[in-house]
């Protein structure tokens, strides 16, 4: 995330860019952005070029005219270790859960957000499913909108694994 991040800075020096935030957002946090962006002026929104973050696909429904997204998508796997190696840096969660898949909840019941990223989290964000989405509730039509997501408001799509390939491309 930071090195494309990097990129956009120095690719669009000259702009406003706004920042939906640094990590995984949860649903406050990012009702909190939609209503601050919805609560632009059209000068203001034209001011910025690039909006830029970690977020769920659905920005583009506060901002008036055509939006296109760029996203890059990560093994599953490497993805959810990543997370669970992040929650237990500082500061760590309260009690750092072991994760148990053989739970209807793998035993991140005190950790919501950090559950359903566990639970198809790509998925979750492109389909625009909403970040309260309930762990073991993503299903196979939010893959399917996923996709129609993708093919109606995607000019590109890369993958981590492949970062300096995708970027070439």
């Amino acid at each position: 995330g930071m090195s494309l991040r990097g990129l956009f800075v120095k690719n669009y020096r000259n702009t406003r860019h706004f920042n939906t935030g640094l990590g995984e957002l949860n649903e406050p946090e990012w009702e909190a952005c939609l209503a601050q962006v919805r609560s632009m002026t059209a000068d203001e929104i034209g001011a910025h070029q690039v909006f830029k973050g970690h977020m769920p696909f659905g920005l583009h429904e506060a901002i008036p005219g055509r939006c296109r997204y760029i996203t890059f998508l990560r093994d599953p796997v490497a993805r959810a270790l990543s997370h669970y190696r992040m929650a237990l840096r500082p500061p760590p969660l309260p009690t750092p859960p072991r994760l148990d898949p053989s739970r209807p909840d793998w035993n991140l019941g005190a950790c919501p957000a950090l559950a359903r990223s566990f639970d198809n989290g790509q998925v979750r964000a492109l389909s625009g499913a909403g970040l309260s989405l309930p762990f073991g509730a993503c299903s196979e039509e939010h893959r399917r909108q996923a996709r129609r997501n993708f093919n109606e408001h995607f000019a590109f799509v890369g993958l981590t694994e492949h970062f300096d390939l995708s970027l070439l491309l």
